[in-house]
């Protein structure tokens, strides 16, 4: 992939940074006013899916330009919802050591890893902000704080509509993470031993869970 260098790319660059911000800012007020005026985010969460099925078309043995790369790298973070870089750190905090991409397509399409954990991004966040939710859950229901208006609605959201929310808007990108770790697991480090730890985790979470849970909701 060939990028052309001077003023075409500096414009596609600002360009995207400017999609990737709007696109973030978009997205966060119309969860907040959806949620604060009870609407329905299906619309939003239709054109997401969308997203991330068009910005996949670079891990097909397609030829792209090199600047309309440029700009895909941009659509890519929004479609991970990839807003944070941590490759950097990833590498650092849990020793991954050096794991390289399956294949330039799915390098193109921020792929940049065999492991989970690295692949993740931001969504790592994510998912550790939920199990820590989980966590208070848990100790409000050992300390016998389950009447709490707190209480009630943590387990509503939490159970019923985050983690599913997540599963489901993650699923193509969770399903490649499970699938490029479990072609290639290493246990040398702590990092490698959460990565796997992760896969097989999401994998039986995508495979068995998900299923049994929209099944659960539809009877």
């Amino acid at each position: 992939m060939q990028v052309q260098h001077g003023l075409a790319a500096d414009i596609i660059s600002t360009l995207g940074i400017i999609a990737r911000t709007s696109s973030l800012g978009a997205i966060t007020i119309v969860v907040v006013l959806s949620y604060a005026m009870k609407l329905s985010l299906n619309f939003l969460w239709g054109m997401i899916n969308a997203h991330q099925i068009l910005v996949h078309v670079p891990i097909l043995n397609v030829r792209f330009p090199g600047n309309a790369m440029l700009f895909y790298h941009y659509l890519i973070i929004i479609a991970k919802f990839d807003y944070i870089p941590t490759d950097d750190y990833f590498t650092e905090w849990f020793a991954l050591g050096r794991a390289e991409p399956y294949s330039q397509g799915l390098e193109n399409c921020e792929y940049g890893s065999m492991f989970m954990v690295y692949n993740m991004g931001t969504l790592f966040f994510v998912f550790f902000f939920y199990l820590l939710l989980y966590i208070v859950l848990a100790l409000l229901h050992l300390f016998n704080l389950k009447t709490l208006r707190a209480y009630e609605a943590l387990k509503r959201q939490l159970v019923w509509s985050w983690i599913l929310r997540f599963l489901l808007e993650g699923c193509l990108e969770i399903a490649i993470f499970v699938c490029l770790n479990a072609i290639h697991f290493e246990f040398d480090s702590f990092g490698q031993r959460l990565s796997f730890a992760m896969a097989v985790f999401f994998g039986l979470a995508l495979l068995v869970g998900l299923p049994v849970l929209l099944v659960f909701l539809q009877v």
